[in-house]
């Protein structure tokens, strides 16, 4: 065979590889793009707009559901700090206080999102929006830090913040004084346009506590945090631990690569509120200060929330605490080559609910 023969028979061999890629990519698009034939670093979709909005949905979550201060529900865990009364008032428009009863319950309030492709939204069947060039692609694989034989291994995700407020969307419950003005999903916060997510020393600078946590000690009382909660009582006085997904601090998308995709991503979900929470865009809704109006907290307040995976595998049965270890609820929530997530995140509720 001569020369000639030889490119021909190689330029051929290009042409049919080409074209059966496009055959499978014509098949992908034909049998709906879902995420069974989607290609690897495709924006999958969580289908999460389907009856998966009842069928994933923890409905025991809810409980303990309380109304002037009698459990009227099966039993379930609350926050240390929620409210203790059964009576209140809260001021008008006029300044008049109008006396009511206090309610108190957990209720699923948000979405967050965790995706390595920048501009992909898989609560939104795989919508791709661009608002980026795509530059900052999250990944999962080794840094560039150290030697060649013991360098980390890192990964980066960016967020997506939704409003999720579902007992409302399905008229379970009525709008109150107690509500924050969101009425059906709607997207609240996204990464991408956040310099600070994927800039650790720019975050620093937003952030200049993160110089207190960065110790031996201030890390090793995680270890205390993660116990207690494993346990069901996450320790409020640690704000910067997530128990035993790890350190808070920094707030950014970059995490090590030393644990499950359940624990990098609900790590980076926990710094996604309490980046919030700092920057005064999240409330404490838990406790007698909150029963009239939400405060503005600095902090994450831990106990005030819980979580269930929504996306890959959905949690279905039950919830987790922020910093419970992922053995006792999603070490096995993993597919691969579906590496982003999607948690709702609950959050307790205690509201005054005034006769008028």
């Amino acid at each position: 065979m001569n020369i000639i023969n030889k490119i021909a028979v190689i330029a051929c061999s290009i042409m049919l590889i080409l074209a059966f890629s496009t055959v499978r990519a014509n098949e992908g698009v034909e049998n709906g793009g879902g995420s069974e034939t989607s290609p690897i670093g495709s924006c999958q979709t969580g289908n999460l707009l389907s009856a998966n909005l009842i069928n994933d949905v923890p409905w025991s979550a809810m409980y303990p559901i309380k109304l002037a201060g009698i459990q009227i529900s099966p039993n379930g865990d609350k926050p240390d700090y929620a409210s203790n009364k059964r009576a209140c008032a809260c001021q008008d428009d006029l300044g008049i206080y109008v006396p009511g009863l206090v309610q108190s319950m957990w209720e699923p309030a948000r979405l967050v999102e965790l995706v390595r492709q920048p501009n992909c939204f898989i609560s939104m069947n795989g919508a791709e929006i661009e608002l980026t060039s795509g530059r900052k692609r999250g990944k999962v694989g080794h840094s560039s830090h150290g030697r060649e034989d013991k360098r980390n291994q890192t990964g980066f995700w960016h967020y997506h913040y939704y409003s999720y407020p579902l007992l409302l969307m399905l008229e379970m419950i009525v709008p109150n004084r107690c509500s924050d003005g969101q009425m059906g999903m709607d997207l609240l916060y996204l990464s991408e346009l956040d310099a600070t997510w994927n800039d650790p020393e720019l975050s620093f600078f937003t952030t200049p506590e993160a110089a207190i946590f960065s110790n031996p000690i201030a890390l090793a009382a995680c270890i205390t945090d993660a116990a207690s909660s494993t346990a069901g009582n996450p320790m409020e006085s640690l704000y910067w631990c997530a128990g035993a997904w790890g350190s808070l601090y920094p707030f950014t998308g970059y995490t090590t690569n030393n644990g499950s995709i359940a624990t990098k991503t609900s790590l980076l979900a926990t710094r996604a509120v309490a980046a919030l929470h700092r920057r005064m865009l999240a409330f404490k809704t838990a406790g007698n200060e909150a029963l009239c109006d939400s405060e503005l907290y600095p902090t994450i307040p831990k106990q005030q929330y819980k979580m269930n995976m929504m996306y890959p595998v959905a949690e279905s049965q039950g919830t987790h605490n922020i910093g419970e270890s992922t053995f006792t609820w999603g070490e096995w929530r993993n597919i691969p080559s579906r590496e982003d997530s999607v948690y709702m995140l609950w959050r307790w509720n205690d509201c005054c609910m005034t006769y008028y």
